[in-house]
């Protein structure tokens, strides 16, 4: 889930190399940008700081004593 926005934008980049008119390349850009975009939302606002992948996977993490 980390990785998914990173592997969003190789998928457009490597859509828009082959084909600069492709229809798919738009969305995965979005899908992308609002991936990473929600996660430092949800860190900056939410109280214990958890990220979109710590949400979907139900990690925590926990200071060191």
């Amino acid at each position: 889930m980390k990785l998914l926005p990173w592997q969003c934008a190789h998928m457009a980049v490597s859509r828009l190399v082959r084909e600069p008119d492709s229809a798919v390349a738009m969305p995965l850009l979005v899908a992308a940008y609002a991936l990473a975009g929600a996660s430092v939302v949800l860190v900056l606002t939410r109280r214990d700081r958890a990220a979109l992948h710590d949400l979907v996977t139900a990690t925590r993490v926990l200071p060191s004593p």
